[in-house]
């Protein structure tokens, strides 16, 4: 059985750790790469969410240019027919 005291850090240590990797989620993010998410767990709630709502947006972010690129390169080739989406409005 935890005491209060150790159950608090618990949870502090988790929310540090979500932070920690939504940091370096962020920065990997910021040079290229939007294949990586936060797997990292919480009990916090406001974390959870906040962590979710990065995936998610990371995920839309990775379709939207995925998206361009094609209909860039089918430009190149000739293509005109391609258009690229327009991402959907909140």
């Amino acid at each position: 059985m935890l005491t209060y005291e150790e159950e608090f850090e618990k949870k502090v240590d988790d929310d540090t750790l979500v932070v920690g990797e939504m940091v370096l989620t962020m920065d990997k993010i910021e040079r290229g790469n939007y294949k990586c998410r936060v797997k990292s767990q919480t009990d916090n709630p406001q974390m959870t969410t906040l962590r979710d709502s990065m995936n998610n947006m990371t995920e839309n972010v990775a379709k939207i240019i995925m998206d361009l690129e094609k209909t860039l390169i089918d430009y190149q080739n000739s293509n005109y027919i391609t258009r690229a989406n327009k991402p959907q409005k909140v």
